[in-house]
């Protein structure tokens, strides 16, 4: 049994882990993000960050593994995302 629960983990995290890559491509391809919400990115962050607690109170070093390396994508992906997000212009009022 012990061998199905690593097994499934092991695809949950291989999806998580490949699902930050193709928004991270598609923005750096396009060089825009102004249609992404980057709180979905953080919230991913700060879920990630908790499992990272979480795997270092059951001392699951896979947990905490495969948890710091998706706190890296979604860092990685707020980089991106904030790197290509639309320069908002000032409106001259004074002119």
């Amino acid at each position: 049994m012990d061998i199905i629960k690593m097994i499934l983990l092991t695809i949950v995290q291989i999806c998580a882990f490949l699902s930050y890559f193709p928004q991270i491509i598609k923005t750096i391809h396009t060089k825009k993000s102004d249609d992404v919400a980057i709180s979905s990115w953080v919230i991913s962050m700060i879920n990630a960050l908790t499992y990272t607690v979480y795997g270092i109170i059951i001392n699951s070093s896979f947990l905490i593994f495969t948890c710091i390396t998706e706190v890296i994508l979604a860092l990685l992906s707020v980089g991106v995302l904030l790197r290509y997000q639309k320069k908002s212009v000032p409106s001259n009022i004074d002119k």
